[in-house]
């Protein structure tokens, strides 16, 4: 992969982050923070450590699919299954 590509995968991602969920999340968050009466920089914070931990634990979820989705192949590559799937959903 090229810087390129990171930077256009990086920045895409940030583009389709700001969708519904920000929107279903925003106001819990931005209640919290006039709750608490924090500074802007304060709440920018509390904004940056709400969305790394979203993105840490969507991570986590996708490598564990990704180990899940590679032991089932695995057990199955040897039958019609695999291919079938492959056509199917490629």
């Amino acid at each position: 992969m090229t810087l390129q590509t990171i930077g256009s995968l990086f920045l895409t991602g940030l583009v389709l982050g700001a969708g519904p969920c920000l929107l279903s999340c925003g106001p819990l968050l931005v209640s919290y923070i006039a709750a608490t009466k924090e500074g802007p920089g304060r709440a920018l914070k509390t904004y940056g450590v709400f969305s790394l931990t979203r993105i840490a634990v969507y991570a986590l979820f996708g490598v564990a699919a990704g180990f899940f989705g590679e032991s089932v192949f695995q057990r199955f590559s040897e039958t019609l299954l695999p291919k079938v799937l492959y056509v199917v959903f490629g």
